[in-house]
C-alpha cells in the first residue's frame, strides 16, 4: 500500500511555493527555502533546502515529525533523475545539496506525505 501525497513543493535553486487543498478542505502550502540562494559560484558550494509547511497560513510541523518529506531531483529536460549518490529520492524536512549535484541547473521537488505514525 503506497502512502498518498498530500502536498508538494519544489525549488529550482530558488524558492517556489506550491499549495494544494489539505485535509478537511484546509489550505496546505509548502515553501521551500535555500540557505545559500539560487546559484552556486564555486565547485565547493552547498546549500541547505528546507521545506516550511503552512496550514491555513500558520506554520506547522516545525520539527519535521508530523509529515514525511520526500525530495526528488529533476534535470534540465524535466525528468526525475537520481541524486549523485545513486538514490532516487531523499527523505527529511531538510536536505543538503552540494555543487556537484547540479551540472547546469536542477529542480528539487519535495512531496509532503502523511506520516506513517499519524
Amino acid at each position: 500500500m503506497s502512502t498518498p501525497v498530500i502536498a508538494s513543493g519544489q525549488i529550482t535553486i530558488s524558492a517556489l511555493i506550491d499549495g494544494k487543498q489539505g485535509e478537511d478542505g484546509k489550505s496546505l502550502v509548502i515553501n521551500v527555502i535555500s540557505s545559500r540562494g539560487a546559484h552556486f559560484h564555486e565547485d565547493t558550494d552547498s546549500t541547505v533546502l528546507r521545506a516550511i509547511v503552512f496550514l491555513n497560513m500558520v506554520e506547522v510541523d516545525l520539527n519535521g515529525t508530523e509529515y514525511m518529506y520526500r525530495w526528488f531531483k529533476i534535470d534540465n529536460n524535466g525528468e526525475r533523475v537520481n541524486f549523485i549518490d545513486g538514490s532516487v529520492h531523499k527523505l527529511g524536512k531538510v536536505i543538503t545539496v552540494n555543487a556537484d549535484e547540479v551540472e547546469t541547473k536542477a529542480v528539487f521537488h519535495v512531496e509532503l506525505l502523511r506520516s506513517l505514525s499519524g
